[in-house]
C-alpha cells in the first residue's frame, strides 16, 4: 500500500495504517493488523529502504 504501483499510487504509511484499522477483522486479519499497527505506531518501525532514502535526501537532519 505505501509503494506505487502501475494501477494504483502509493497510499503513504498514515494511509495505509487507517487502510487497514478500518479493515481489521472484515479484509485483514485482527491479530496481523495489531502486530503491524504496535509496530509502527509504538515501536517506530521503519523500512530500511525509507531509511536510506530519508538519509540520502538533501534536506534530512545530518
Amino acid at each position: 500500500m505505501t509503494y506505487h504501483r502501475l494501477y494504483r499510487p502509493a497510499l503513504g504509511l498514515r494511509e495505509a495504517l487507517w487502510e487497514i484499522t478500518t479493515g481489521q477483522g472484515v479484509f485483514y486479519d485482527k491479530a496481523a493488523v495489531g502486530a503491524c499497527v504496535q509496530l509502527f505506531r509504538e515501536r517506530r518501525f521503519v523500512f530500511e529502504l525509507l531509511r536510506i532514502k530519508t538519509s540520502l535526501s538533501p534536506r534530512a537532519p545530518r
